[in-house]
């Protein structure tokens, strides 16, 4: 600990003016004179100034000066200190004044450097709003030099390290990189290089850091810096984090690599200002000034912030209109948060004062009349005033908000009847309204329906609340937490303070307590904060959709269709609807997409409380049979409307009431199964879980099909795991061999050849056992693709010939068309393109007349590929692009993806490396989405032809 020398009272008045710092060491001053403290004086100063105006309870010192160790004679030693405090900030020590709990400090305007460093970033922060960059960038390099060093680097309070310190440090970076973005945008990219290379190696996980950089660099005309900066990037945060950049880093690198125009649309030349014209300052709002204070770490909910201040800023400029906004969302998500922080950032344009109150909401409902003889009252009327009608209440508010612009707050409404009567009539109001329903009756209004926190927005508030270090030396285990909190701010919050309020918990012990799916809803407490309470209050209050609300829970699927949700309660459709709009507009349902539903993680596992606690376990087995059996039988339609069918097998009986719809073509039916993907999976999984063997076998048979359409080979290994187990309980030796032939084909097509092998090997086994010749066919061509793609050609050869004897003698058209195809392969990899072509054709004769699109569409793009192997480009090139239509029409993804690949190939051939780079770019795109191994392939050639363009005379 440092010596700070003589501590003798500073000699300055009472009245004379202070410059108090927290930015850097603590500091009282006036002028030269500075004032010495010792260590626990300078905690107390430091915890009065970061609250200053406000009373501190001497609790909270207490806290402040021992962490959770304090002396017996704590509070006695706290009066010491702050008389000692007292006396060595010599008369001014007057300013510090006793008021129950505790303490208060004033602090005149301009006297502490916090103060003004957040009056700079906010006024900042509107020139930036206007485009007048250099403006900004003035005000935030002002704002950045009150820095001295380290927030409060000399005051050693474990308290005040943990949960201040961190959020000052937040404060500065976030204005760096606001005043970096505003240097950017004023076009000064070379300026800036040399700093932004600093900043990420201070810190390299920070994203923001990483995407200024390569913007500067690409700018500045630095590609090939650009593109190294981002792989740099990338490797930082696999290696330290086990994680890949985040979108917006990603869709960066992607614009770099295709010269996006984008990226320098804008900027300004040199020497150029990049401002708007001058604005005028904001007036000074006047009483009433109602508005709850804005948490200091607020955190993410950009677009809806800017979205909901520009519609109250510009609504009110309407005659006779006013701005009103609905913030709805489910309990804990926030609303009452974002709503009183868009009201700060707004609050100067309502120069008549702004009036807040919570309504309780569906628990306890204040009735509109007795909040608007409380407006009222705060409106200067007196009680003797105030008319007793609430019409005549309505009327009188009306008359007094008529000539000001006031901004209103109702927040937690119930219904939009308590809302109307406390709507202002016009004079240029403005109404921010929360609620848990969307309150869509209420005539005018612009609604922002809340979702979760993205990963980002709930790393920010975590890391304000429990501290970066903290963190940062458990980053897994706080992703776990993270996870486990599923975004909700309101789970983030309680999980944060648990952690802030107990130093000695590591954060592995909040994890662990957490884990449990069955006790985290228990664990998400804290004080009167509670996340199983806040979802109880909207559970209590439905009209309908209990018993729905409840399966839905147990059911554990991310989302569910109406159909799927009416044979999961056994209902009819019309029935189920009625009771997914009542969970809906309580938010204990979402609707992500027309006729899909989804539930909360947090809430989902309250509905299965509630599920356990209200249902028999006979009772909820029934449910998920008949889910699970729609899901079958559904999917046996979809594949067979694809053509995919690859041998035909009974299905399980349909329950009594179960009635899944057919499909009338190919576009509907890959529309649902894409739609139905992540059940499908979770279908697998769950007849696993219950022991339904036929179920879970069949539905993985089934998938194989919808899977090599779509180019989904790790989800066929997915399925095939536990169809496969299940085949082998149910003692099912065909599904055996079926599911071991497709785990074959799968691990082969993701290059894992050994259990690829194995798993064919013993398909074949278990089908020459039973004498199943359809089986042996299957299974032939599959090892004969793994023996081509270990470079084995001739083994191949004879494989596809094998199996194309016994497809010819079974008449199977399908198979001899598949075994046809693999010839050509195995010809084309043999380096014969002549013998290829002629089986590719062979092939497609079979296959055109068959229907089988997808098959179809595969023998043409492989036909396309020898043509421009053997120089005939152009021709080629007309096959490819008929199989990019069948395929752009037909959800062929994994098909579209290859194609545009081989037709970049084709357009490179052709000396129109421009064009080829686009489709590859395009192509790229999906095969990352689908998780194709041959997307690393397809970026090699965009990165090759980038480097090539910028260096010509390689």
């Amino acid at each position: 600990m440092p010596e700070f020398g003589t501590q003798e009272p500073i000699q300055f008045g009472a009245r004379e003016p202070i410059q108090f710092g927290l930015l850097g060491p603590i500091r009282a001053a006036n002028g030269a004179a500075v004032a010495v403290l010792p260590a626990k004086e300078r905690i107390v100063l430091a915890t009065l100034l970061l609250r200053a105006g406000q009373v501190v309870a001497t609790s909270a010192l207490i806290e402040a000066l021992w962490d959770d160790e304090p002396p017996a004679t704590a509070r006695n030693s706290v009066q010491g200190h702050v008389k000692q405090l007292r006396r060595l900030l010599g008369p001014a020590g007057g300013r510090i004044i006793t008021k129950p709990p505790g303490y208060l400090i004033e602090v005149r305007p301009g006297e502490l450097d916090l103060d003004a460093f957040i009056r700079l970033t906010a006024t900042a922060s509107s020139a930036a709003q206007d485009a007048a960059w250099e403006d900004a960038s003035a005000l935030l390099s002002q704002a950045l030099g009150l820095w001295r060093g380290e927030p409060l680097s000399d005051v050693p309070s474990l308290l005040l390290q943990r949960n201040e310190t961190t959020r000052l440090a937040e404060l500065r970076a976030q204005a760096l990189d606001a005043r970096v973005d505003a240097d950017l945008r004023s076009g000064k990219h070379d300026a800036v290089t040399a700093e932004l290379r600093q900043l990420v190696s201070a810190q390299p996980h920070r994203e923001r850091s990483w995407a200024q950089l390569m913007l500067a660099l690409y700018r500045g005309g630095r590609l090939g810096e650009a593109l190294a900066a981002y792989q740099e990037a990338r490797r930082v945060l696999r290696t330290d984090l086990g994680v890949d950049p985040g979108r917006q880093l990603q869709d960066l690198h992607h614009q770099i690599l295709a010269a996006d125009p984008a990226l320098t649309d804008g900027v300004p030349a040199a020497g150029q200002r990049a401002d708007a014209p001058g604005r005028p300052e904001l007036a000074i709002a006047s009483e009433p000034r109602q508005l709850p204070a804005d948490l200091p770490d607020f955190t993410g909910r950009d677009d809806e912030v800017t979205r909901l201040s520009e519609f109250l800023t510009t609504r009110t400029d309407q005659p006779g209109a006013i701005g009103l906004t609905v913030i709805a969302g489910q309990g804990g998500i926030g609303k009452t948060a974002l709503a009183v922080h868009v009201a700060h950032q707004v609050a100067a344009e309502f120069t008549g004062g702004q009036l807040f109150v919570n309504l309780g909401g569906a628990a306890s409902p204040l009735p509109a009349v007795e909040v608007l003889a409380r407006f009222l009252r705060d409106l200067g009327v007196s009680d003797a005033a105030i008319p007793p009608a609430e019409a005549e209440r309505a009327a009188r508010y009306r008359t007094l908000l008529a000539d000001r612009k006031m901004l209103v707050v109702l927040d937690d409404a119930h219904s939009s009847a308590q809302v109307r009567p406390l709507l202002p009539g016009g004079g240029g109001a403005a109404v921010i309204v929360t609620s848990r329903t969307m309150l869509a009756d209420l005539a005018g209004a612009a609604f922002c329906g809340l979702g979760v926190l993205d990963t980002g927005a709930s790393w920010a508030l975590f890391t304000t609340i429990v501290g970066r270090q903290r963190l940062s030396a458990e980053p897994e285990t706080a992703q776990r937490v993270l996870t486990a909190c599923a975004g909700l701010p309101l789970a983030i919050r309680i999980a944060g303070s648990r952690l802030a309020s107990r130093p000695r918990w590591s954060l592995a012990r909040l994890s662990d307590l957490l884990s449990s799916e069955h006790r985290r809803l228990a664990e998400l407490a804290t004080g009167d904060l509670a996340v199983r309470a806040s979802i109880e209050v909207s559970y209590r209050a439905l009209p309908q959709g209990e018993r729905m609300f409840r399966l839905f829970g147990l059911a554990g699927f991310g989302t569910l269709s109406l159909a799927g949700l009416a044979a999961l309660a056994a209902v009819p459709e019309a029935e189920a609807d009625a009771a997914v709009q009542a969970l809906v507009d309580a938010h204990l349902l979402e609707s992500p997409t027309p006729d899909r539903f989804s539930m909360h993680d947090l809430v989902r596992l309250y509905a299965a409380e509630r599920a356990r606690a209200d249902e028999t376990d006979q009772e909820l087995r029934i449910a998920l049979v008949r889910l699970l059996s729609w899901y079958l039988h559904r999917l046996h339609a979809a594949v067979a409307a694809l053509g995919k069918l690859q041998r035909p097998f009974p299905l399980e009986a349909l329950p009594i009431g179960v009635r899944p719809a057919g499909f009338t073509g190919v576009s509907a039916a890959l529309g649902w199964l894409e739609g139905e993907r992540a059940n499908l999976l979770k279908a697998v999984d769950l007849a696993a879980a219950l022991g339904l063997d036929r179920i879970c076998a069949q539905l993985a048979r089934l998938l194989r099909g919808f899977f090599v359409w779509s180019g989904y080979w790790t989800d066929l290994v997915t399925v095939s795991g536990p169809g496969l187990a299940a085949a082998l309980a149910a003692g099912d030796e065909r599904a055996t061999s079926a599911l071991l032939s497709n785990l074959g084909a799968a691990y082969g097509k993701l290059g894992r050849l050994a259990p690829a092998i194995d798993c064919l090997r013993r398909s074949l086994e278990i089908s020459r056992t039973l004498g199943d010749k359809r089986g042996e066919a299957l299974a032939l061509p599959n090892l004969g693709v793994l023996e081509l793609n270990s470079g084995l050609a001739e083994s191949a050869i004879r494989r596809f010939t094998d199996a194309l004897a016994i497809n010819v003698e079974l008449g199977d058209e399908t198979g001899q068309g598949y075994c046809l195809h693999n010839l050509g392969a195995a010809y084309q990899r043999a380096d014969d393109p002549g013998s290829a072509l002629d089986y590719y054709q062979q092939a497609y004769r079979i296959r055109s007349g068959l229907g089988v699109l997808h098959d179809e569409a595969a023998t043409l793009h492989s036909i396309g590929e020898v043509l421009i192997e053997l120089g005939r480009v152009a021709e080629g090139m007309e096959y490819l692009e008929e199989v990019l239509v069948i395929s752009t029409s037909n959800g062929m993804r994994y098909g579209q993806g290859m194609t545009l690949s081989s037709l970049g190939d084709g357009l490179l051939a052709l000396g129109q490396p421009g064009r080829a780079r686009d489709v590859w770019l395009q192509s790229h795109f999906l095969l990352v989405s689908l998780g194709a191994p041959e997307a690393p392939s397809v970026l090699a050639k965009i990165a090759a032809l980038t480097l090539a363009e910028s260096n010509p005379r390689r």
